[in-house]
């Protein structure tokens, strides 16, 4: 059973489930701001953005993760974060990071979406060039 002071975060990518076990508390990218999820949080289903995820472990430490996009779903105690990618902060590139914002800065865009694209990139790539200076 758990505990009303916890968590179960299950965090999923394509490839893998990355974690599966108990957490204190976790804030989430959105693609409209960050949120923050506690053991009693409404019920809800959301889409996720790129940028910084943390987690505090019941032990009381925090680990964070770079997102790329997906869900989070609250149920109850259980939170599901399905996402295209998480990489720990110290799994960052930050070469790989600085060039693929250098390709997204010169990406040619014509037409609304792929302008709107070509911001998600840019956007994405310094999200993830900021993560990986730590």
């Amino acid at each position: 059973m758990i505990a009303a002071t916890e968590l179960r975060l299950i965090l999923t990518t394509p490839e893998k489930t990355l974690r599966d076990e108990m957490v204190k508390a976790l804030q989430v990218p959105m693609f409209d701001g960050q949120a923050g999820i506690r053991p009693g949080h409404a019920a809800i289903v959301g889409r996720l953005g790129s940028g910084r995820m943390k987690v505090e472990t019941v032990d009381g430490k925090t680990d964070e993760y770079f997102v790329d996009g997906g869900f989070v779903q609250v149920k109850g105690q259980n939170v599901s974060v399905l996402t295209g990618r998480a990489l720990t902060l110290d799994q960052i590139d930050p070469e790989a990071a600085k060039t693929e914002l250098d390709e997204a800065m010169t990406a040619t865009a014509v037409g609304d979406e792929q302008i709107s694209k070509r911001q998600i990139a840019q956007d994405r790539a310094r999200r993830m060039l900021s993560l990986s200076r730590r």
